[in-house]
């Protein structure tokens, strides 16, 4: 009979279409094409015998799908709402998460950046306490230079001038000198107390020192001129004691007895003189010299003055 079965197999024709959509299902399932067809014509035998063998079932499966969908219309706003609050949680926690690295950032930042911070005020502070340093060695050097050579020239004025011969005015000069020394080191010594004190303000103070420091330089200077000036007034009045009679053997090496000044021009009588210093503009002088050329005059030389040590820029 043609509907008993057979062991033969069956070939069938699909439309390309058809065709495509099985063997793309025959990927998607890991499976080849008979197996799908086979599948296909399995549901539609059972699809044919529900609907001929039990039609209440099928419309209890249509029910079963209505009632379905019923429930989840009801609960559709309660399913959207808990998704609503998933979702609003995960945006808190994110929140919460970006605040906290946030946080965190803005700490590690401000940890950073109070180091740097600090190793800026000690280098700035190393770099000013070597210049003070150096400034006051500097400074203590040129005190001691000057205390040896006020010493030097007090000793040189004292041995050339008679036994009671005196400077008062060059004595209280040196008390002064000696006052001004002390003074200048007490604000050394107060200098630094500060800079101890404002450790902190380091950096804000390195303008105001740097002028205490010019000023403390200044001051060197100053002691400076007034040594020379000191070593002019020794000098002057030791050969004010000595030099006379050797400016007039000089002249009569010479076999002059008049000579203009070497500062102011005027012409001295030689043989007059009762002080080593022009008469005309009281400047001291040391020797005579002869006449340069045929047209020349014997001129008395101006007494050298000491100089001062030369000053350090650095």
């Amino acid at each position: 009979m043609a509907s008993e079965p057979t062991d033969e197999p069956v070939t069938v024709s699909l439309p390309p279409e058809l065709a495509a959509w099985v063997d793309e299902q025959a990927r998607d399932r890991g499976t080849d094409r008979e197996t799908v067809l086979a599948q296909l014509l399995a549901a539609h035998r059972a699809t044919d015998d529900l609907d001929a063998d039990d039609p209440e079932a099928l419309a209890e499966v249509v029910d079963v799908e209505a009632a379905v969908n019923d429930v989840l219309a009801d609960r559709l706003p309660e399913i959207v709402d808990a998704v609503t609050d998933q979702l609003e949680v995960e945006a808190q926690v994110q929140d919460a998460v970006e605040r906290h690295l946030q946080d965190a950032l803005e700490d590690r930042l401000a940890e950073v950046s109070q180091s740097a911070a600090d190793r800026a005020t000690e280098q700035i502070g190393d770099r000013l306490d070597d210049r003070l340093g150096a400034v006051e060695d500097d400074y203590m050097d040129k005190i001691q230079d000057v205390r040896q050579r006020v010493i030097q020239v007090k000793q040189a004025a004292d041995s050339k001038a008679p036994a009671d011969h005196g400077h008062p005015d060059l004595a209280d000069r040196i008390d002064g000198l000696a006052s001004d020394v002390e003074t200048v080191e007490g604000e050394i010594e107060t200098l630094r107390a500060q800079l101890d004190e404002r450790a902190g303000d380091t950096a804000d103070r390195i303008e105001d020192l740097d002028e205490t420091v010019g000023d403390l330089e200044e001051k060197v200077r100053t002691v400076a001129h007034v040594v020379r000036d000191l070593r002019d007034d020794a000098r002057v009045g030791s050969k004010r004691a000595t030099s006379v009679e050797g400016i007039k053997r000089a002249a009569a090496e010479l076999d002059v007895d008049r000579a203009k000044c070497g500062v102011c021009g005027e012409g001295v009588q030689i043989g007059l003189m009762t002080e080593p210093e022009c008469p005309h503009c009281e400047a001291v002088v040391t020797d005579v010299e002869p006449k340069d050329g045929f047209f020349g005059s014997p001129k008395l030389v101006k007494a050298q003055s000491i100089e001062a040590p030369e000053e350090d820029d650095g």
